[in-house]
């Protein structure tokens, strides 16, 4: 996959840097996807359809339909890590009968005020707690070749006007350095280090006064070099923060879908520095590594009744 990367072109890398329309009923995006796109036709790389959470797969009753499972806090609230790894399993089930290849869950931030109006995609006011929940409900989902979200990282505690530009007024995280690592980081940490999740969604908010899904410090300096962390990290859906910088700090993907803009807006970084093609590569490099641990792969190969059928003909 590494050679493969290194003969892609800047558009194709660009072309990968962002979501794709979905290809499944109450879809909200797909990653990957290098096929029929009007760019290349030397390449047949898979897409992997997401769906929302947190409380089982966000299916609509008039679709196939899916589980709805207690939320977040109730689950916590068991302190059970095998009931919440075989709740994994069973959504992982239905995650590969609808075509999902990332379910967009669980939501692992800390219950910080009761005003924060997603308390109940969270689990706990506990790191340990929470840390334990979410790797339990990893490692769960992925044994089913369905890759897990971790999200919103990081230190997403409230959401007035969360999707502020440059508005000062939008959500704003400030603390201590030691505060943001031993209560808002740890169940992120607990979950990376025990579970190995295969995708993280990074925030809409600022710490201190910093976009979370700009910050090279805390989606590299911290999470891969810190942490070891292989995986894909993208974007929560639609932030205004720009796409060439989130690009640089470690963001693999912008989602959902923001096309002719978000390739404009990296091939213009390629030029001005603010990202490089190396960083696109190693960015892209994720997306394809985690979509060949995903049921998304199995686009790729021939059922082997016709392959035996093309054989003898």
């Amino acid at each position: 996959m590494k050679q493969l990367v290194d003969t892609m072109s800047d558009e194709e890398l660009a072309f990968l840097s962002y979501g794709k329309s979905s290809n499944i009923r109450d879809g909200t995006g797909v990653i990957g996807g290098l096929y029929n796109s009007g760019i290349t036709g030397k390449y047949y790389i898979p897409g992997g359809d997401t769906l929302d959470g947190p409380a089982g797969l966000r299916q609509s009753e008039k679709s196939l339909g899916s589980t709805g499972w207690p939320c977040s806090t109730a689950l916590a609230s068991s302190f059970d890590v095998d009931l919440v790894k075989k709740v994994g399993e069973e959504t992982g089930k239905e995650a590969r009968k609808l075509g999902c290849s990332f379910w967009l869950a669980p939501g692992l931030n800390i219950h910080r005020s009761p005003l924060c109006g997603r308390n109940f995609e969270y689990y706990s006011e506990d790191p340990f707690l929470t840390g334990s929940m979410a790797a339990a409900i990893t490692q769960g989902v992925q044994s089913k070749r369905v890759s897990i979200t971790l999200k919103h990282f990081a230190v997403n505690n409230k959401e007035e006007n969360r999707n502020g530009a440059e508005n000062v007024l939008a959500s704003d995280s400030r603390m201590a350095e030691r505060v943001v690592r031993e209560i808002y980081l740890k169940g992120f940490e607990i979950a990376v280090k025990k579970a190995d999740p295969w995708s993280i969604m990074s925030s809409y908010n600022r710490i201190n006064g910093m976009k979370t899904a700009e910050s090279y410090d805390l989606l590299t300096g911290i999470l891969r070099d810190e942490w070891g962390y292989k995986g894909l990290v993208m974007t929560d859906w639609g932030t205004k923060s720009k796409n060439d910088r989130e690009a640089h700090a470690g963001n693999d993907v912008k989602m959902p879908s923001n096309g002719n803009d978000a390739s404009n807006t990296i091939l213009n970084g390629l030029i001005v520095g603010s990202v490089t093609r190396d960083e696109l590569k190693r960015n892209i490099l994720n997306v394809f590594n985690t979509l060949s641990k995903t049921a998304a792969i199995d686009k790729l190969f021939v059922e082997p009744e016709n392959i035996i059928k093309i054989s003898e003909n």
